[in-house]
């Protein structure tokens, strides 16, 4: 057991309360009542089980959080019992998890604490065994494969192509995925006919697999499949359990089973039960200080010198201190005193987010389930058509799966599966029509000349501009500096792949003397501020100064909280500059900025103003630049010629990812989200009364928060009347811009705290806010907003491990016009995790590309498509840079004993994904092109290790498919790019020409040892 619980127990003594069975301690402080609870389930002669009760959810949520930390070296098990709400499948799934735990505790008894918040005992928990379907690894030991489909249909599982969210399943093959709700992870069930060979949890956002599992459970998904009882979570606590009645006078228990002990905690004692002498008292320092008061520098340092004198003091005294950052709050009995971050630290405490595995490097852009019927493409020898959808067609005698393109006139183009690495997506330039190019080439010739001339000149002047900025004597970093390794090692989590490449890609810009300037592109709460801290504190620590510049009053507050908590017990020097302070505060920040003693200032574009002197600014760090006016862009633009530069951004603005993406910019793309993050659920509907009311009901019944967004000061008095009438006891409070700032910041700062259930606002939420119990965002009006603005507000809610909600409002009637639907259509469709940097290129797609670089390149832009146009300007401007161009793999295979089709009748002779291996035409079609635009072994063998993890062992014509896609990288490094095979004769042509490499005579008797002959001769002429 932890030293500190042990410590705890042995000061309270839970064996006495054995003799009696009620007792009340008036007050509990910090994360005292974690440390009660372990105490009370293991710290008795014989393991027990305690319901730790708590007033509401956001309670129940902190606790949970303080036992799990605490139980990271406890043997207890923490289990979760929340309300339920109809069709939240993870609030079921939780309860179901424990209901059928207290049920089976007595035939194993170990620790056990349940957190409840009170609403969830009141309702009744299901009757007889929890339904839930057993999986064991191993022939014979488990449910066959028809048996278990028909089990998750009937436990209410919802049937989808991949699984995404609790309550999810999918079947491809043999291969079974499900996520059983109150589960961290989904599971893969692998069959071999209709044995269970293996188990897997997988991650969600990558589709692959994590590690193995010996057995697992799956739990009903609905209601229905656990129709609910008379009795509550408390008829199910075995004979001497414990009943942690936590602010017991915020509700009514009522009487408790003679069987059960009772603690009450709270002032005044229930009627009849005596008071117990123990105590925890508060620690002295931030606890004493109001929230206005943490922002003053002054106040700050003296409360954290109260603090530490007292630690000093308890440790001379011999008494154990026990730092543990992640608890809510410390607290302190004889013997014991306990601190956490939120005692050194004016901060809210954070939710805990442990880390998930990254998705495949591999995710691409332009996949083809983005691509649909209708849609313009570009053929890299044809030019732009008009995407038709895949068929099949007989091709040389045997059928091929294609891709048909319609081109002028109403000529068809049939692009073979295997060639679909010379298709991209068309995007063009706003208000111009498109042409499609005919099938001569003629036109398409002449177009791509003139942009490959055109994209010539714009490399150059780009590479001239960045030779100018080399030539400017910039500042290099020792990015090993002191202290660095224990500031790294104070980050509470596990970093993501992403994020570490992101940080030593920022440590290599900061060590060289030529300026940063990068774009840090990531998911709300993916990790780019932590970059960004880890940047501000190597600048510091050369003696530089770092602004932090934000696009609202409160994101820089929130920032300022998140600076200051990080930077905890380090000497950098934190300062604000926003409407939320006095002229005198601003004065005074001033003139540490001028003097050097501040070392970090954060603020809005008032930290722009030319009042502000700075000793020695280095690094600038700029969060969603796109909010931000063209006079500070200017400003920005010219401070980028001698400091180092960060941008953070979910969705960058087009020009900032146009330069991103061809290399003019620096780029750090963050795509691995939060372990428990899912993705938010979007919805689009006209506006309603009963919309409203019912998206608010379902909210709060959840014990969350709401954010209700209508972005006109004029009539939002208008809205929150109309509010007070759908519900009459919603506790709402109004904010916006034109606030006087004193009283927008007690206003969101009283909604932070739960005070109110609705803040309903302008857009000055739109960028950065945190409030994680707020889950359910409205949007009225969403159709005259953009689609980067939009995304922005997503991202208010999810951000913590519940479901997130988004509910965009369209007029109640009237007609949407066709940007706006389209707009809205691209949110829906790209609601997943990680979904920034799709919706940044859609956007660019919707705005058109024309404008990005003038008119002198937006005809050459219109011509070519602008993903080509891109591709084009990355190469030139490497060639100009004199790096090593990899070329794309182009290897025409010509071979007649092979069939590319999917349903071949002769699975001997196909090369293909079959319709039964992969189901689904988007996720076929994406793998397909994915091999056709494989470079070399490494891609092939990744892409085949992705089948076989999440479809099964790949059939004889997977295999094949995957054994052409490796002959083709050899044929590229042999320098082949045409083999043609007829009648047994095999003829290598050479790349850049139209010559005969060699001959061969191919004798195989079947398609596996003539792809093998092929493969030999190539070796062979090498």
């Amino acid at each position: 057991m932890n030293r500190a619980v042990e410590i705890f127990a042995a000061r309270f003594n839970p064996a006495a309360l054995l003799g009696g069975r009620a007792v009340c301690i008036p007050s509990l402080t910090g994360s005292a009542d974690a440390f009660l609870a372990l105490a009370m389930a293991g710290g008795r002669p014989a393991p027990s089980v305690v319901l730790a009760v708590t007033p509401g959810l956001p309670d129940s949520d902190r606790l949970f959080d303080d036992l799990c930390i605490l139980g990271e070296r406890n043997p207890a098990r923490i289990l979760d019992f929340p309300p339920l709400i109809p069709g939240d499948r993870s609030s079921l799934g939780a309860r179901l998890k424990t209901v059928a735990a207290l049920r089976a505790w007595s035939v194993n008894p170990y620790p056990c604490v349940v957190v409840a918040p009170y609403p969830a005992l009141v309702q009744p928990v299901p009757k007889g065994e929890v339904p839930s379907i057993n999986l064991v690894a191993g022939r014979g030991k488990s449910l066959d494969f028809r048996t278990l489909c028909g089990k998750l249909a009937e436990y209410g599982y919802r049937r989808v192509p991949s699984v995404e969210q609790e309550g999810d399943w999918s079947v491809r093959g043999g291969i079974i995925d499900a996520w059983s709700p109150g589960e961290e992870f989904p599971v893969r069930a692998e069959f071999f006919g209709d044995d269970l060979e293996s188990l897997r949890i997988f991650d969600a956002s990558s589709q692959r697999s994590i590690s193995r599992l010996d057995s697992a459970d799956l739990v009903a998904a609905d209601e229905g499949g656990a129709s609910a009882g008379e009795g509550g979570a408390i008829d199910l606590l075995p004979p001497g359990s414990t009943v942690l009645a936590l602010e017991h006078n915020a509700y009514s228990l009522g009487k408790i089973g003679d069987s059960l002990v009772c603690i009450y905690t709270g002032d005044p004692a229930p009627a009849g039960v005596p008071s117990d002498p123990f105590q925890t008292s508060p620690l002295p320092g931030f606890a004493e200080l109001g929230a206005d008061e943490s922002h003053h520098p002054e106040l700050f340092d003296a409360a954290r010198t109260r603090l530490e004198r007292h630690l000093a003091s308890a440790e001379a005294r011999g008494e154990t201190i026990a730092k543990i950052d992640g608890l809510g709050g410390g607290f302190e009995i004889p013997g014991l005193v306990v601190v956490t971050k939120a005692d050194r630290v004016f901060a809210k405490k954070k939710t805990r987010q442990a880390r998930s595995r990254a998705p495949d490097s591999g995710q691409r852009l332009n996949d083809f389930d983005d691509l649909e019927p209708g849609e313009y493409v570009v053929h890299v020898d044809y030019g732009v058509g008009r995407f038709l959808g895949s068929s099949e067609i007989l091709l040389d005698g045997r059928r091929s799966e294609v891709f048909t393109i319609e081109y002028a006139d109403g000529a068809k183009l049939h692009v073979p599966a295997a060639h679909a690495h010379l298709l991209s997506r068309y995007v063009g330039v706003k208000g111009q029509e498109v042409r499609l190019h005919r099938l001569d080439g003629k036109r398409w010739s002449k177009d791509k000349a003139d942009a490959q001339k055109a994209v010539a000149d714009l490399a150059a002047a780009l590479l001239e501009t960045q030779a100018k900025r080399e030539l400017v004597p910039g500042f290099a970093y020792d990015v090993d500096c002191e202290g660095m390794d224990a500031f790294e090692a104070a980050f509470p989590y596990e970093e993501t792949p992403d994020q570490l490449a992101a940080i030593e890609a920022v440590k290599k810009d900061l060590a060289s003397r030529k300026p940063m300037d990068r774009l840090v592109c990531g998911d709300a709460g993916y990790g780019k501020t932590e970059v960004a801290m880890r940047a501000a504190y190597i600048a510091a620590l050369n003696g530089k100064q770092t602004a932090v510049l934000a696009p609202t009053t409160v994101l820089a507050e929130q920032h300022f909280e998140t600076f200051t908590s990080r930077f905890d017990g380090t000497p950098v020097r934190i300062e604000s500059v926003s409407r939320f302070q006095s002229s005198g505060t601003h004065s005074g920040t001033f003139k540490r900025l001028a003097s050097g003693a501040c070392d970090i200032v954060i603020g809005t574009h008032a930290i722009l103003s030319p009042k502000i002197a700075f000793r020695d600014l280095g690094l600038i760090i700029i969060d969603e630049e796109q909010r931000f006016g063209v006079k500070h862009k200017e400003w920005l633009k010219r401070l980028r010629a001698t400091a180092d530069v960060l941008t953070l951004s979910a969705t960058p603005i087009p020009r900032t990812l146009y330069l991103s993406m061809t290399g003019a910019r620096d780029l750090s793309l963050l795509r691995t989200p939060p372990r428990e993050r899912v993705a938010v659920e979007t919805t689009v509907t006209r506006d309603s009364d009963m919309t409203v009311r019912a998206a608010i009901e379902s909210e709060l019944a959840r014990g969350g928060q709401v954010f209700f967004l209508h972005n006109r000061v004029g009539t939002i008095g208008k809205v929150e009347k109309r509010l007070r009438e759908i519900l009459p006891r919603l506790r709402i409070v109004v904010a916006h811009g034109q606030m006087e700032a004193a009283s927008l910041a007690r206003k969101m700062r009283a909604f932070e705290r739960g005070d109110f259930d609705v803040l309903l606002s302008t857009t000055i939420i739109e960028s950065g806010i945190d409030i994680p119990r707020a889950n359910t965002i409205l949007v009225s009006d969403a159709h005259t907003f953009g689609l980067a603005d939009l995304y922005q507000l997503r991202g208010r809610v999810g951000r913590s491990s519940r479901q997130g909600r988004a509910i965009f409002l369209l007029p109640p009637e009237g007609i949407v016009d066709s940007d706006a639907r389209e707009r809205l259509a691209a949110l829906k469709r790209h609601g997943g995790l990680g979904a920034g940097f799709n919706l940044a290129v859609r956007d660019l797609e919707l705005r058109g590309a024309g404008n990005l670089l003038g008119s002198q390149q937006s005809g050459h832009i219109a011509a070519v498509g602008f993903g080509l146009y891109c591709q084009l300007l990355r190469r030139t401007v490497a060639m100009m840079k004199g790096e090593k161009v990899k070329d794309v793999v182009d290897v025409k295979l010509n071979l007649d004993f092979i069939d590319a089709s999917p349903a071949s009748a002769d699975p001997s002779a196909s090369a293909a994904l079959p319709y039964g291996y992969v189901e689904e035409d988007a996720q076929r079609m994406g793998f397909m092109k994915r091999l056709a635009e494989a470079m070399d072994m490494k891609g092939v063998k990744a892409i085949a290790e992705e089948l076989r993890d999440r479809f099964g062992p790949p059939p004889p014509p997977a295999k094949r498919l995957l054994r052409l896609a490796a002959l083709r990288v050899e044929c590229a490094a042999a320098g082949i790019n045409h083999v043609d095979v007829k009648g047994g004769r095999a003829v290598f042509y050479r790349t850049g020409s139209r010559d005969i490499a060699f001959v061969r005579d191919i004798r195989g008797s079947s398609a596996d040892r003539k792809i093998g002959e092929i493969s030999q001769a190539i070796r062979t002429a090498i």
